[in-house]
């Protein structure tokens, strides 16, 4: 153990100062080896180097660091420098490298990029599979949400006119009642051996009676909240896929509208499920009227002022579209300046092309001492003349008819837009800012009253309330009475309404028209709004459109959030789009939903 540890305490002073052992060493083997064994010793170590080729290089601060230019070095182990790569499933290529002043490696060719790897027909098939079965789930989806959107809308339109008397009609009244009922209960002698003076039976009527309105209107709340959310999905579901371009602001714009229909419904729900509480409660007799009134009327309020800032809303768009169509009818009238110039134009190109033909007349007649051929060259004259005339004249009348068809159109969808708008500004003020704002203030005003204890003298809740659904109803029976209208027009008139170059369907008589006009829960289909669309859609399609009306045309189109910022497109992509053939059907759906007054 000892003789090992100085064997290797020797090893590593060694190796801690070889210059120093390799030189005593030397010494040693001088003065103890025989001349024989060094040699022996002398030629074994030429042998040794003869076997290795010197390769220049020294060891770095040693005498002899005398070192190579760089750019002699190559790299170890390589052919002179060339040194061979594969890249990806290309072929071999040469890079020759070498080293500037600074160390750095440069090439002297470009070795070629990877080739790109090409996925197996197979597998290239099963990924086109996969990519339709995904498009098939989706439109199943989308259907799934069709369906049942429709499906649920056609149950509440069925459930709407009766809807609509339950609350201009039937809740008013049950709560007048309910109110007379309180009265007299509160006012008849104790004890009462006649239950009130009949205000038992009174307040058991109308509490029947503001059950049955309370659960059918939950009933078609409920139906609208379904079909709002299947609707919402289906249209924002679109609106992610298209992106940008025709059809996307509708249903995104409907997506979100229907959303908050939902939110509407939602809180209509709650106040009728309130109205049902208190008067299932009244009805029972196991709670206070004064305790059920409160928490309906919290309810009812809560419903109220939310629909009504939310008309208020929709108001104020649609005041602001009203007042940059008013802008753009002026503008129309200032076109109507032009086209009298122009009709004044086509007027006189008719007065010269008549003159020219008489004078073709008098040179045919005109054969007094003149020879056959002074006589064909004054034909041929007159009738150059004539031509000329002719074609001046019908490329005015063209440009002053087609000018005076498109402002007529300009004018129509014009006018159109600006009273639909002025239609949804007074429904929603009427019936939304106004009626349910006075509805939920007759809930609040039944919740003030209960807290001061004269409910039963003071009836300015209901009163209230009653007024709001009064308004409500008016302006669901103007809605009701302005489609059953358009539903008879389009039956008993479609010539008037159908697209030119659309076939006219058979006109309906009288009776027919009016069993058509009384089916409210069919949507119209060919009415003002859909002809004004396709004018307005064939002004900005068409290459030979005036410039001026084709602007008129869009910025009605911009008004009425149907332009290129809506749909998230630059303007001149926007442009083309409108004038793609295969995006016809999608402009006109748009422009025919933003027509709409609401």
């Amino acid at each position: 153990m000892a003789l090992a540890e100085e064997e290797r305490r020797r090893r590593r002073e060694e190796e801690a100062h070889p210059a120093v052992v390799e030189e005593t060493r030397a010494a040693v083997e001088e003065v103890t080896l025989t001349a024989e064994e060094r040699e022996a010793r002398d030629a074994r170590l030429a042998r040794l180097a003869a076997g290795f080729t010197p390769s220049g290089r020294t060891r770095r601060g040693s005498d002899l660091d005398a070192r190579p230019d760089t750019a002699g070095l190559t790299r170890r182990g390589s052919d002179s420098g060339i040194r061979y790569a594969e890249f990806g499933t290309g072929t071999w290529e040469r890079t020759d490298t070498t080293r500037d002043d600074t160390g750095t490696t440069t090439a002297t060719e470009e070795v070629a990029p990877p080739a790109e790897e090409t996925a197996p027909p197979a597998e290239e098939a099963r990924r086109s599979e996969e990519r339709a079965a995904a498009d098939t789930r989706a439109e199943v989806r989308s259907d799934r949400l069709k369906a049942v959107a429709e499906n649920a809308d056609q149950g509440k339109r069925l459930l709407d006119p009766t809807d609509a008397l339950a609350k201009g009609v039937q809740a008013p009244t049950a709560a007048g009642l309910g109110q007379e009922a309180t009265e007299m209960a509160a006012n008849a002698p104790k004890p009462d051996p006649g239950g009130g003076s009949g205000a038992e039976v009174l307040k058991h009527n109308a509490s029947a009676t503001g059950v049955s309105g309370a659960s059918l209107s939950a009933v078609t709340e409920l139906l609208s909240f379904g079909a709002s959310v299947a609707d919402s999905f289906r249209n924002l579901r679109t609106a992610l896929v298209k992106g940008s371009g025709a059809g996307y602001h509708n249903a995104h714009k409907k997506g979100k509208t229907k959303a908050t229909d939902a939110g509407m419904s939602v809180a209509s729900t709650g106040a009728n499920a309130g109205t049902i509480a208190k008067e299932a409660v009244k009805l029972q007799g196991v709670a206070s009227t004064a305790a059920s009134a409160e928490a309906s009327g919290v309810l009812s309020g809560v419903a109220g002022v939310a629909k009504s800032v939310r008309a208020a809303f929709k108001s104020k768009g649609a005041l602001e579209k009203i007042h940059g169509l008013r802008q753009l009818q002026k503008a129309n009238a200032a076109q109507s300046q032009r086209l009298l110039r122009l009709e004044t134009e086509a007027n006189t190109a008719e007065l010269n092309a008549r003159f020219a033909r008489e004078a073709v007349e008098r040179a045919r007649n005109d054969r007094d001492g003149r020879t056959e051929d002074e006589w064909a060259a004054g034909i041929r004259a007159a009738g150059a003349a004539y031509e000329q005339a002719a074609l001046i004249e019908a490329r005015a009348k063209a440009d002053f008819l087609g000018n005076a068809q498109d402002l007529e159109d300009l004018t129509f969808a014009t006018n159109l837009a600006k009273s639909r708008k002025v239609s949804q500004a007074a429904k929603e003020m009427g019936g939304g800012v106004m009626g349910e704002g006075l509805k939920g203030a007759g809930g609040i005003a039944t919740v003030a009253i209960v807290a001061t204890g004269a409910l039963a003298s003071n009836p300015a809740g209901w009163i209230t309330a009653a007024v709001g659904a009064g308004l409500v109803l008016t302006t669901a029976a103007y809605k009701g009475g302005s489609a059953a209208y358009g539903r008879f027009q389009e039956a008993h008139h479609p010539e008037l309404y159908t697209p030119e170059g659309e076939p006219i369907p058979t006109a309906k008589d009288t009776g027919d028209s009016l069993l058509h006009a009384m089916k409210f829960w069919k949507k119209i289909t060919r009415y003002k709004r859909q002809l004004a669309a396709h004018k307005i859609y064939n002004m900005v399609s068409r290459e030979n459109t005036d410039p001026a009306l084709r602007a008129s045309a869009l910025h009605l189109l911009t008004l009425i959030k149907a332009g290129h910022t809506d749909h998230k497109m630059e303007r001149e992509e926007w442009e083309a789009s409108l004038r793609q053939p295969a995006k016809k059907a999608d402009w006109i759906k748009e422009i025919t939903d933003q027509l709409a007054s609401s």
